[in-house]
Order: C-alpha cells, then sequence, then structure tokens
C-alpha cells in the first residue's frame, strides 16, 4: 500500500475566481483528459479505477490516498507517459507529483 499526502493550493480558474487544486484534482484532469483509446479495457482496469475513485473520494477526510500497488501503479504509468510538461512550471504541481512518484511502499 503506498500512502500520499495531499497538498492544496489555490490558483485563479479561468473565470479569474479562487480554485482549490491538490494532488487529487490533478490527477483527476489527467485521467479525465485521456483518450479513451489509450485507457485499459476489460473488468480489471473497471474495478482500478472504481477503487481509485473510492480512495480519491476517501481522501477528501483523511489528508491522505491510500492506494493499493495495482491503483498505484496505474496512475504511476499514466503520470510518467501523459502529464504535460508545462505542469512543470508549477511548483505545487510539480511537488504533489513528486510526493505520489517517490511515495514508499508500506
Amino acid at each position: 500500500m503506498r500512502k500520499i499526502k495531499i497538498k492544496t493550493w489555490k490558483e485563479k480558474g479561468v473565470d479569474g475566481k479562487e480554485v482549490e487544486q491538490s494532488l487529487v484534482s490533478v490527477v483527476s484532469m489527467l485521467l479525465a483528459t485521456q483518450k479513451p483509446e489509450n485507457l485499459p479495457k476489460g473488468l480489471d482496469a473497471f474495478r482500478i479505477l472504481s477503487r481509485i475513485n473510492k480512495a480519491f473520494e476517501k481522501s477528501s477526510e483523511t489528508g491522505l490516498v491510500e492506494l493499493e500497488e495495482s491503483e498505484y501503479s496505474f496512475l504511476k504509468k499514466i503520470i510518467e507517459r501523459d502529464i504535460p510538461s508545462i505542469w512543470g512550471t508549477n511548483k505545487d504541481i510539480l511537488e504533489s507529483i513528486n510526493f505520489f512518484i517517490d511515495a514508499k511502499e508500506e
């Protein structure tokens, strides 16, 4: 299991209003922008995404994302392959992604 601390920060949205962001919102956005053909299909992938969703929902209460190795590996591959390089210019996203990538197995 991997436990990743959730950091939150404020950014200005498209409409100029402040929006709270976090590792969960960044990874959720990355998942939502995936082309369907780039995501695995089938029952196993369906269940992995369901467990990721539950872990993300629970993180709002605990401040941690707790992922089993299969869910962690699934997200790590997507991050390594598809994270937009421009996001590296945002220090909060950079720090959050580094927390995720560097999470140790417990």
